[in-house]
This record gives structure tokens, C-alpha cells and sequence, in this order.
């Protein structure tokens, strides 16, 4: 992968790294009276900051996502951060960010959860240009494990991408950022309740969400874990026109592979069953049946 920023969503802009620092130098003396021992800031985002922290409370280093209420709009801060902090606290799964506690004052919100001390899988598939199908693989089945762990407990994730993927000390997928997560999914009568709302990142949605039609969101959900998946073993995205009439003429079309690296032929075709119409679009169960998914180790 090369060191295009605009190949991936949600790279670090000079406006973030400025309200970072702002959000810095203002936050020590809240948290410092609950006993964090702040570190340095280890990403950014749109409304956040996101620092490292040494938690006396908890014995445990942690990170601290810390929202500047001033920055942000009423309704993304009633709606979406709300959202966040009710839905992860009933989440309980190995690969899932743990959430420890939520603070608010009268400027601020500071969201602490455990520290991924490996940082995302962007920043991964970044140091290496891609992964091997092997790494891809297992990587991949925890990604299903924690998207179909959401499902039982009637929830969609909405926003999963490469930045969104945390890695453990142990390399092990870590989904956070539950902001644009919906709660209360359950199928109606056998049939998947519908949203039909714009929600998560230009490059990995799909193209119901896109143009707002009502929708599945667990197979929107399938088509980001697929771009995903694409973005480990070729190092880019499938899709990554920030041109809007563009971007929905490309996604309608079939996804279209580059010839380097080389990939097996059974990821190509997993891809191309995540990556299509939503009618043709496979299940979580279909996709842990599938050829790739159960290959063996050379």
C-alpha cells in the first residue's frame, strides 16, 4: 500500500491533529482527579481525539476518546454519542473493544475503553502494503465472529472499516467505534427489520446505503466486511472515488481486481459474493461455509 492518504477513509487530517492538541492540553485536570495518568494522543477523528492513558481506577492502561462538546453538533452528540456509550456497555465478546466507563462534564465527554495495543488494521495492512491470505483468514473469521456475535444481541455495527478493526496484543481483531450502531434489529415475523438512514464511511458502503433506499443493514454490514477483506490482501480499496455520481457507477458494476498481489482464485470469489447486489449478497452462514474459509495451511 502505498502512502496515498485518499486511499482510505478517515486519515488523519491537520485540522484533527490542531483540535488534539487543544483537547490535550484542556482534558488533565478531569481526568487526572479520577486517576488517569494521560499519555500521549494516539488518533483522531471528525469530533475526537482519542489519548493513552494509565488508569490507577482500573490497573490497566486504557485509551480515553475524548469528545470537545463545542465541536460538534447538538443532535450528533444527543443521537450518535448516546448511542455509543448504551450500546457497547452490553457488549461482552473477545473481539470487541471493552468499554470501562463514561465520563461527562460540563464541556466534555470521555469515553475510556481498553487499549489496542497493536493500533488498527489500517495502520497493519499500511506497515506491510498487504496480508498474506493466511493472516487475511483468521483475521477475517474474527471479524465474522464479532459481526454475527452483534447480530444475536439484535445489533448492527453500521460503520465497520479498517480503521474501526483494532488489533490486541495479540493481533486480535478489536471492533470499536459504535457510534453509528443501531440497537433493537431483530427480525419482525422472519423478516429483517430495514433502515433505509446514511450511516459510516464513503469507501466501505454499499450502494443501497449510498443512494438511502431502505435496506438490510446486516448486509450492509457484508458488503464493508468485504471491503475489507479486499483492502488486507490487495493493500487498497475496491472503491475509492470521492466523486459521489462516480463512486455509486463504480459500485454497480463488478468488483474489479488489480493483478498484483497475486490471490487465490477462492478469495476473489468470497469477495465477489460480499461485494454485489444485496439480493445476491451472502450470509454469515455462507460465508463461514465457503471454500476460502476452509482452507488449510500449506
Amino acid at each position: 500500500m502505498d502512502n496515498d492518504e485518499n486511499k482510505f477513509e478517515g486519515a488523519v487530517r491537520k485540522e484533527d491533529l490542531t483540535r488534539a492538541g487543544r483537547s490535550k492540553s484542556k482534558s488533565p485536570s478531569v481526568l487526572e482527579q479520577r486517576g488517569y495518568q494521560l499519555g500521549e494522543v494516539i488518533g483522531t477523528g471528525t469530533y475526537s481525539v482519542v489519548q493513552r492513558a494509565y488508569s490507577n481506577k482500573h490497573k490497566q492502561n486504557v485509551a480515553i476518546k475524548i469528545i470537545t462538546k463545542a465541536n460538534i453538533p447538538v443532535d450528533y452528540l444527543e443521537k450518535f454519542v448516546t448511542r455509543e456509550v448504551s450500546v457497547v456497555k452490553g457488549l461482552k465478546h473477545p473481539n470487541i473493544i471493552t468499554f470501562l466507563e463514561a465520563i461527562e462534564t460540563t464541556h466534555r465527554v470521555f469515553i475510556v475503553m481498553e487499549e489496542a495495543q497493536n493500533g488498527n488494521l489500517l495502520d497493519l495492512i499500511r506497515r506491510r502494503k498487504y496480508l498474506d491470505e493466511e493472516t487475511a483468514r483468521r483475521l477475517f473469521s474474527q471479524i465474522l465472529d464479532v459481526i454475527e456475535y452483534c447480530y444475536s444481541k439484535g445489533i448492527v455495527h453500521r460503520d465497520i472499516k479498517c480503521e474501526n478493526l483494532l488489533l490486541d496484543e495479540g493481533f486480535n481483531i478489536k471492533l470499536s467505534d459504535f457510534g453509528f450502531a443501531r440497537g433493537g434489529m431483530f427480525p419482525v415475523d422472519g423478516r429483517p427489520r430495514k433502515c433505509d438512514s446514511f450511516c459510516g464511511s464513503f469507501a466501505y458502503a454499499s450502494p443501497e446505503v449510498l443512494t438511502g433506499q431502505r435496506h438490510d443493514p446486516y448486509l450492509s454490514d457484508v458488503w464493508s466486511a468485504g471491503v475489507v477483506l479486499f483492502a488486507m490482501v490487495f493493500g487498497c480499496l475496491p472503491f475509492r472515488d470521492r466523486d459521489r455520481r462516480r463512486m455509486l457507477k463504480a459500485v454497480h458494476h463488478r468488483v474489479r481486481f488489480p493483478r498484483e498481489p497475486v490471490v487465490s482464485d477462492e478469495v476473489k470469489r468470497l469477495i465477489e459474493g460480499m461485494i454485489c447486489r444485496q439480493d445476491e449478497r451472502l450470509s454469515i452462514e455462507q460465508l463461514r461455509a465457503h471454500p476460502w474459509m476452509n482452507m488449510k495451511r500449506s
